[in-house]
């Protein structure tokens, strides 16, 4: 046991030994070559120096040499500048001449032409001046040609026009006379299909009131209202008015009155209380309906009977109204 702890130990000295001496060399090799780079590193800086010193010579001829050339050319430029210099101003001598020979003969030129000019405007202005006073005199005898036609056809047209107004008074007198004989017809026709022989309860109760003067006066009111419609132009339409345009324009009178918008309320207001629902068209198909609607409305809204079956007529077809 004691052999091999002395063995273990001789050979650790020895690798210690060895270690020690690997370490020995490798510190003496890396001075040395510490040395031979320090020695190479002193020779490249004396090399170094020698080739900056070279270049710094060899730059400063250079730039010798370019200064030399450099001046040398600028000496030729500013001779060749100086030369086109006078080339120029002479060049712009003779172009300064050549241009005031230019504006010279110009300046006859357009003296000449503006003379030429000038004689052949006045001559032409004289020509002008004579046509126009042949044409004013020629306008001048068509306008009193035309003046004294328009004055015989302008009296003639008049006299036209009061026979043709004539014409059409008469045949609406005689139109109105048939049309009121028509309307008598129709509303005995209407009472009597609606409430029979006795007579609108409803209208004979408002006229008890006072306030039946539109059924006391109908036909006046009509023949006012058509004979303002007497100032209408009839030159559009000459021919005579038949009895069913002369109904179409009375029932447009009733339309447009006042008392249309509170009827056409009444039958809306009629429509929509009835139980069950019914519409317009219903109502109309409805014999009890409408005598319902024709009672109630002559004695709410003081109005005939008649306009009140007018303006329900005008509600169901628009476009068409037939008395």
């Amino acid at each position: 046991m004691t052999s091999l702890a002395q063995q273990w130990a001789e050979s650790r000295k020895q690798r210690q030994a060895e270690l020690q001496a690997m370490f020995e060399a490798s510190r003496t090799r890396r001075l040395q070559e510490h040395a031979e780079f320090l020695t190479d590193a002193a020779q490249n800086r004396v090399e170094r120096a020698a080739e900056a010193s070279c270049r710094a010579i060899g730059v400063e001829v250079l730039l010798k040499q370019f200064q030399e050339l450099r001046l040398a050319q600028s000496a030729a430029d500013a001779a060749e500048r100086l030369h086109l210099d006078e080339q120029r101003r002479a060049q712009a001598a003779l172009d300064a001449a050549e241009r005031r020979a230019f504006v010279q003969d110009l300046q006859q030129e357009v003296a000449t032409l503006l003379a030429q000019v000038e004689q052949q405007r006045l001559a032409d202005f004289a020509r002008f001046i004579q046509a126009l006073q042949r044409r004013v005199k020629e306008l001048s005898q068509s306008a009193q040609a035309f003046l004294a036609e328009a004055t015989r056809a302008r009296q003639m047209h008049a006299q036209d026009i009061q026979l043709q107004l004539e014409t059409y008074q008469q045949q609406r007198a005689a139109a109105f006379v048939a049309f009121r004989a028509e309307m008598d017809q129709f509303r005995t026709a209407l009472r009597e299909s609606v409430w029979g022989e006795g007579g609108s309860p409803a209208a004979e109760s408002v006229s008890a009131n006072g306030h039946n003067s539109y059924r006391s006066h109908p036909d006046s009111r009509r023949l006012s209202e058509l004979e303002s419609l007497q100032t209408i132009s009839f030159v559009d339409a000459p021919s005579p008015m038949p009895a069913a345009q002369s109904s179409l324009a009375v029932a447009d009178l009733s339309q447009d009155s006042e008392l249309t918008p509170r009827i056409r309320n009444f039958v809306e207001r009629f429509i929509a209380c009835s139980e069950p629902d019914v519409t317009l068209l219903q109502v109309v198909g409805n014999r009890e309906l409408v005598r319902d609607l024709l009672a109630q409305g002559s004695k709410e809204l003081h109005v005939d009977p008649f306009e009140i079956l007018v303006v329900l007529r005008q509600m169901v077809n628009p476009d068409e109204v037939n008395l």
